[in-house]
């Protein structure tokens, strides 16, 4: 009889989805992965090398609120966010409505997902299991007035303690100012023209790649553990000793220029035919690998 349990669960799943869009296939909630946060303690260090030392152009300028500072830089399909906390106590950016806590070094901490209206995907994410939070709206004073730039919703399912998944629609407004900002690539000195992957380690991937399928069905799961989603990265999941989001690959227009100017800034910290890889002690301490790709 014990064989009867997991396949209860997995009927349990798949009615969830189902019911989501009727008997067809289920209907897509995000469109692409929006941005990746990197929580730091000094952010705009991090800014600093990601815009000066790598050139890469500014997505949205580095700014202060009350409790977090966050600056964003694009990397072609998708924008990087040096996003500020304390480190101790702390809550939310455009990256983090769940109350981060910097430790030394940086660390990836958000993947943020561009959704369809909220309104509409927020109760079809809670019949997939994916537990929805509270929507939580971050508003700037502008020309005087108060005025809504952000609204998150955080995915707790697909959440874990060392990293958090979310959605974030931008104001209509503040999507625009964003949109105005785009630079076409090579993007750089190292020519970077997207971000081709985040990887994610898992001390149990089968069950975590389960958990965004189900959330984030119709995005294909490669039979590699690659999940597609849209015209940003993908998500690769790995098994590791520890839940965590552990580095994303970039690709550039040129590997041979792009490991030149790495040497000669004496940031090259590996060196292969296929892929470079950024010297961790000049990022904070992250896993920036570097390949070649249109």
């Amino acid at each position: 009889m014990s064989h009867r349990i997991p396949l209860a669960i997995s009927l349990i799943a798949l009615s969830a989805v189902l019911a989501v869009a009727g008997c067809g296939s289920p209907s897509p909630v995000v469109k692409k992965v929006d941005h990746v946060t990197v929580i730091t303690q000094n952010s705009q260090q991090l800014f600093d090398v990601l815009t000066g030392t790598l050139g890469l152009p500014v997505a949205w300028p580095m700014a202060q609120y009350p409790q977090f500072s966050t600056g964003g830089v694009q990397a072609g399909n998708v924008n990087i966010e040096a996003l500020g906390m304390p480190s101790s106590g702390g809550s939310g950016g455009p990256a983090a409505s769940t109350g981060p806590v910097a430790t030394p070094g940086a660390s990836i901490y958000g993947i943020v997902l561009e959704p369809y209206a909220l309104t509409k995907v927020t109760p079809e994410l809670k019949a997939r299991g994916a537990k929805p939070g509270k929507p939580t709206v971050q508003t700037a004073v502008i020309a005087g007035k108060t005025v809504p730039m952000w609204t998150n919703v955080t995915l707790s399912a697909l959440a874990r303690p060392n990293y958090t998944v979310y959605l974030c629609q931008y104001s209509p407004t503040y999507a625009s100012l964003l949109s105005s900002h785009k630079v076409s690539g090579p993007l750089g000195n190292i020519g970077v023209t997207s971000m081709r992957e985040l990887v994610i380690s898992a001390k149990d991937p089968e069950a975590v790649k389960k958990q965004w399928q189900a959330a984030l069905a119709p995005a294909p799961m490669s039979s590699s553990g690659v999940m597609t989603i849209g015209t940003g990265p993908a998500i690769r999941f790995i098994k590791g000793s520890s839940d965590a989001i552990v580095s994303f690959v970039l690709t550039v227009k040129s590997l041979s220029k792009a490991k030149d100017y790495l040497q000669s800034k004496g940031l090259l910290e590996e060196s292969s035919a296929n892929e470079l890889r950024i010297a961790p002690g000049a990022v904070q301490g992250l896993d920036i690998r570097i390949v070649a790709g249109g």
